[in-house]
């Protein structure tokens, strides 16, 4: 069972204001800690960060494919990040494509 906190306003790169959700499973065996970042006006997933193992990862949404149902990520960056969420290195750029 998940635990859910909202945590209020936050931003994200600096100048990116959203909402931020806190998510912790503490019957499980995991010591991950989530928190998910939504746009406080569309309500989309903007990313999220995750510490696991030990390191802060982020991972942002960049881009959505919007004419889809359920509306699906387009473009993510992964980023380490520090404890105090500063981006440290981008490890990895995605672009998904839709089948037909």
């Amino acid at each position: 069972m998940a635990i859910i906190t909202y945590l209020g306003q936050r931003k994200i790169e600096e100048d990116q204001l959203v909402k931020a959700v806190e998510v912790r499973y503490p019957k499980s065996n995991s010591t991950d800690e989530w928190i998910f970042y939504f746009d406080p006006k569309n309500k989309l997933n903007l990313g999220y960060s995750v510490k696991h193992n030990g390191r802060w990862s982020l991972i942002l949404n960049d881009a959505f494919h919007l004419d889809h149902q359920p509306i699906l990520v387009k473009e993510r960056r992964s980023f380490f990040i520090d404890s105090f969420k500063k981006t440290l290195i981008l490890r990895a750029a995605y672009t998904y494509h839709l089948l037909p």
